[in-house]
């Protein structure tokens, strides 16, 4: 359908004509008239370059709400458009992981869980320094106190097994 097909559709509907009539005259559905007039008067079609433009802006890592208020459009419209294409493979391939965690070597993940159990520095000082969440060094903590038991249990059952032979 053209923009002048639904510009007539349209003043027809505000001049009373039935939408059955409407549809037989165009050979459309009821379906196909609704997606292009919609049910309502103040109803207009979402442009599918501004579909994909809501698409973009969430796989930045936009929420609902900023996409909406950045597109000038509900937050309805921003779920059905993301809604359908957030499980497609490319755009699963293109989406960044946004989250406040850095990735730390593991050289830097020792430091700063020494720094912290051995040097005596702040859980704070620490994970600021490192750029990472609170919650991250503590994982990493915890992961090295976890090694360091195991590795002592190791010791102990080494030890056993020499004093009885």
């Amino acid at each position: 359908m053209t923009a002048e097909d639904v510009d007539s559709i349209k003043q027809k509907l505000k001049e009373g004509v039935l939408r059955k009539h409407i549809c037989t005259e165009y050979g459309i559905t009821i379906d196909t008239l609704i997606k292009y007039v919609g049910t309502r008067e103040e109803y207009r079609a979402i442009p599918d370059d501004l579909k994909a433009y809501a698409v973009r802006l969430r796989v930045q890592g936009k929420t609902l709400q900023q996409t909406a208020d950045i597109l000038g459009v509900t937050v309805a419209t921003v779920k059905r458009a993301w809604s359908k294409k957030k499980d497609s493979p490319e755009i699963n391939e293109k989406r960044v992981k946004y989250d406040n965690r850095n990735v730390l070597s593991k050289r830097d993940r020792d430091q700063a869980v020494n720094a912290v159990l051995r040097d005596g520095h702040t859980r704070k000082q620490v994970y600021k320094q490192y750029g990472i969440n609170a919650l991250t060094l503590r994982r990493y903590i915890r992961d090295a106190q976890k090694r360091e038991t195991e590795e002592l249990r190791k010791k102990d059952k080494g030890s056993d097994s020499k004093d009885e032979s």
